[in-house]
């Protein structure tokens, strides 16, 4: 309804203004971090591939493709189309762990025989598959899973916008 969506709005500028300053120190610290990166770690490709799941849309998985794009991963980018969801279809699809994965939702990345599901891990393990988690301590990890935890928060408002 008009009122909800109205106060959606204003919940979402809100929250988009107070999280500018963080947005910037988050593309700063990922710009930094990727200079500090490029080259430095050959990645390692299972033999059966990578593939990342998601729906035929950018989403919640847009961030991943792109890390996997710059990291020069081949990769197949498998996407559920969205009739499935307005045909009701998904909802058995949510039941085959091989497409939804654990948990029955998507994204879904398989890493060789590694099936990871939720943005958020997937992007935790993507961060030390590409090498940008090496020679750091325990500090430079919480650090690293707060800017993809904000990445992602980040990503959800622009979405609600």
């Amino acid at each position: 309804d008009k009122h909800h969506s109205c106060g959606m709005i204003r919940f979402s500028s809100v929250l988009s203004s107070r999280l500018a300053p963080a947005r910037m120190t988050v593309q700063s610290r990922l710009s930094a971090g990727i200079a500090k990166c490029v080259g430095v770690r050959s990645i390692s490709i299972p033999a059966e591939g990578v593939t990342l799941r998601y729906f035929d849309s950018r989403g919640r998985a847009q961030g991943l493709r792109y890390a996997l794009k710059d990291a020069g991963v081949d990769f197949k980018d498998d996407r559920v189309s969205i009739q499935n969801m307005t045909s009701g279809n998904w909802f058995n699809m949510k039941n085959m762990p091989h497409i939804s994965g654990p948990f029955g939702m998507l994204p879904v990345m398989d890493w060789g025989a590694l099936r990871i599901g939720q943005t958020e891990a997937i992007a935790g393990y993507l961060y030390h598959q590409l090498g940008h988690g090496e020679g750091g301590g325990p500090e430079e990890a919480a650090t690293s899973a707060s800017l993809v935890s904000l990445a992602h928060q980040d990503l959800i408002v622009v979405c609600l916008q």
